[in-house]
């Protein structure tokens, strides 16, 4: 089943994102499932209209999957709103910046 790419910009490298392992690897795993299409996805009982660039995850799911504390994975989260590479809307749900 292909599933598709996603792409990389250059500019990860000067914004020190891949300096920081955690997040780097965290950027990796929410750019992997982030949606590239408009639809609607049921996630604890609650519906959301996802658009291109939006993602919606689980820190401890990610914690699992990527084999780092729970807060490992919220460090790592609030570099990558430091470094406006992801956008809160909603606990648990970013969107990707340009």
């Amino acid at each position: 089943m292909e599933r598709g790419y996603v792409k990389l910009w250059r500019k990860c490298l000067d914004s020190g994102l891949i300096r920081n392992a955690t997040a780097w690897q965290l950027f990796g795993y929410l750019l992997l499932k982030t949606t590239h299409r408009a639809h609607r996805q049921l996630v604890g009982g609650m519906v959301f209209d996802l658009q291109p660039g939006d993602v919606i995850y689980g820190r401890k799911k990610a914690s699992e999957e990527l084999g780092a504390s729970e807060q490992t994975i919220r460090t790592a989260i609030k570099l990558l709103e430091k470094l406006e590479i992801v956008t809160i809307k909603w606990p648990g749900r970013f969107v990707f910046e340009n």
